[in-house]
């Protein structure tokens, strides 16, 4: 079953996205998901304020919005596929282990930094230091 993730509306601020992993997501319950917090700006919010979500915890994860201003998006994933439909902001799959984004979408700086495995594909473009390692 897919898990999808809807946008509720743009961030104000930049939101901090790591905990949405197929790997992180994978067997919890529908209000487990919701109740994740997640940094937006200065203040944690949960996941739930920020995105309406329809299935369950899954191996197979869909985030739909304009993300842009969501950083981190599959970052340090070691499982699952990842689904971005829309762009997906900075760090996108960085420290990936395993696993698969697919951003239908441009991709913000960082994409991909210091993946040690898995699979990024961006069908759109794609920032600074894609692939590139941070030190």
């Amino acid at each position: 079953m897919t898990l999808t993730l809807t946008l509720r509306e743009a961030p104000a601020a930049p939101l901090r996205a790591e905990a949405l992993c197929p790997d992180r997501l994978a067997g919890l319950s529908r209000a487990e998901i919701e109740r994740l917090e997640l940094w937006h700006g200065n203040r944690r919010a949960t996941l739930g304020e920020l995105f309406a979500v329809s299935g369950a915890g899954a191996e197979d994860v869909r985030v739909v919005g304009d993300l842009g201003r969501v950083a981190c998006l599959g970052a340090g994933m070691t499982g699952g596929r990842l689904t971005v439909e829309g762009n997906a902001g900075p760090h996108a799959g960085a420290g990936m282990g395993d696993g698969e984004l697919i951003v239908e979408g441009d991709v913000g700086d960082w994409a991909g930094a210091e993946m040690r495995g898995g699979r990024l594909i961006v069908r759109g473009s794609a920032g600074r230091r894609l692939g590139g390692a941070y030190a």
